[in-house]
């Protein structure tokens, strides 16, 4: 019987370690119009704007879901459950220095895949105020970064992140003061 716990127990840490360890991916990319959510090959959220539909398509291990958004079809009604109230404690505020920077340290434990941004304000003026400084923030970051004069609006960003890399660096902000 002792067997059978020391397999279980395997088999429940070898899932949290896979929940933590997996990467997730996040793609934004507005010349295919594709917005993308993809956990490892567990699952994949994908949101395809054209110009007359909205098609998200879901998939979930097995299972596959695809649906236009523009065009829902017809849904049944439901009536709303009655709302119960519960009294709240009243919980000590957490500080929004706290929070800032812990916002900060999960926004920092991304990765950058694929960085290719290039906009126009519409603003002939700005556009050459800005070209300076998006020169710079491109050789600092070694990302393309650009501003045109061309109409031209462009952003292919592709992201990875884990859940143990964003605990870590939620835990790690709490530990620094």
């Amino acid at each position: 019987m002792w067997w059978f716990l020391l397999i279980l127990l395997v088999l429940i840490l070898s899932v949290i370690f896979y929940l933590l360890l997996a990467p997730f991916f996040i793609i934004i990319d507005t010349n295919t119009g594709l917005f993308q959510f993809r956990f490892h090959r567990l699952a994949d959220f994908r949101l395809v704007l054209n110009e007359n539909e909205m098609m998200l398509y879901m998939r979930i291990a097995w299972w596959k879901k695809e649906s236009d958004l523009l065009n829902p079809g017809e849904r049944k009604k439901r009536l709303p459950a009655p709302v119960k109230t519960k009294k709240r404690k009243r919980r000590k505020p957490v500080p929004f220095r706290k929070i800032m920077r812990m916002v900060i340290a999960v926004i920092r434990s991304f990765r950058v895949k694929q960085c290719y941004i290039s906009i126009d304000t519409g603003n002939m003026p700005l556009n050459g105020i800005l070209y300076p400084w998006f020169f710079l923030l491109s050789r600092r970051t070694g990302q393309n970064i650009m501003i045109n004069f061309r109409g031209e609006e462009t952003i292919v960003l592709r992201l990875q992140n884990s859940l143990g890399r964003i605990a870590w660096a939620m835990i790690k902000s709490k530990w620094e003061t």
